[in-house]
């Protein structure tokens, strides 16, 4: 052995404690933590709540309105639907209960709004420019780790068509292209549709008469045959507003998986389909002529 080496003596091993998950760690985020101040998570889960549970009242209407307007139409022809949009009207076109859905939709929309434009802030002050330019590139997606095929993430919307025949869910165009969900992209292409919606058959009337008592399928049968517009129009705005609600409900109630996913796309798309049937059996009502005529016209062109 050499000489230059010596024995020491043993001494007891010192295990160094580590923090515990409670404890912040410098230079660690805690996991699930706003990059943001306290008061922003407040604001964010306030706003969070707000969107997500305001809007009950406006479902409820909507739900009353896609009967009387698509479901019934088609199903049952355009006396039925009259009828029911007649008993709709008791109910929810008063002093008091609209308001409310109007207040839904409103509070609805901004919560969202402005939870969007946060939370765009945060991540941006978080991951800075280069994150938002990398944003648009695509990316490989993993398949499903398990049979259901679950999607938990809000940017696959309802993971493509293809998805419920089990193939890999994507990134959805639209966030590809402008970094927003599919279930935001729809909200906002639906504000113009709803507000156009309303203009016409809401707002014009009680400008020009004071009430919208006129307004049933004939009105609607009036405005079909006076332009071409008019059916693409509510279609599209049948099938938009098809895929908000049942996708804002699954992603609400937390149904990801693919037997979700596939019965989403079949209400989607049978309002869809009804909704064509309908317009159609509209369309063939008999013609609006004289005073009723001149009305409606008014009610078109008012604004």
């Amino acid at each position: 052995m050499p000489s230059d080496l010596q024995q020491l003596s043993p001494e007891p091993f010192q295990e160094e404690k580590l923090p515990p998950p409670s404890q912040k760690i410098p230079g660690i985020q805690p996991p699930g933590s706003h990059s943001g101040t306290p008061l922003t998570s407040r604001i964010i889960s306030s706003l969070s709540f707000i969107q997500k549970y305001s809007i009950l009242p406006f479902a409820g209407f909507s739900l009353i309105h896609l009967s009387s307007v698509v479901v019934l139409p088609a199903l049952f022809g355009v006396d039925a639907g009259n009828e029911a949009i007649d008993v709709g009207r008791e109910l929810y076109q008063t002093a008091n209960l609209e308001p409310i859905v109007l207040g839904s939709v409103v509070a609805h929309v901004a919560s969202g709004v402005l939870l969007n434009i946060l939370r765009k802030l945060i991540d941006l002050r978080k991951h800075g420019i280069a994150n938002k330019a990398s944003k648009g590139k695509k990316k490989p997606v993993a398949k499903p780790r398990n049979n259901e095929g679950t999607v938990n993430d809000v940017n696959e919307g309802l993971g493509g068509v293809l998805s419920i025949l089990g193939f890999s869910s994507i990134k959805s165009i639209t966030y590809r292209w402008f970094g927003v969900s599919p279930l935001s992209f729809s909200g906002y292409v639906l504000i113009p549709l709803l507000a156009g919606h309303v203009l016409k058959m809401r707002v014009n009337p009680l400008l020009v008469d004071g009430d919208s008592s006129y307004v049933d399928l004939s009105y609607m049968s009036y405005a079909l045959s006076t332009s071409r517009v008019v059916f693409p129009f509510y279609v599209f705005l049948v099938f938009v507003g098809a895929y908000h609600m049942v996708s804002g409900s699954n992603r609400l109630l937390g149904l990801f998986s693919r037997k979700a996913r596939k019965v989403a796309y079949i209400v989607i798309y049978s309002l869809l389909s009804l909704s064509v049937v309908s317009l159609v059996n509209i369309l063939r009502m008999p013609p609006v002529v004289a005073s009723m005529a001149e009305r409606f016209s008014r009610y078109i062109d008012y604004i």
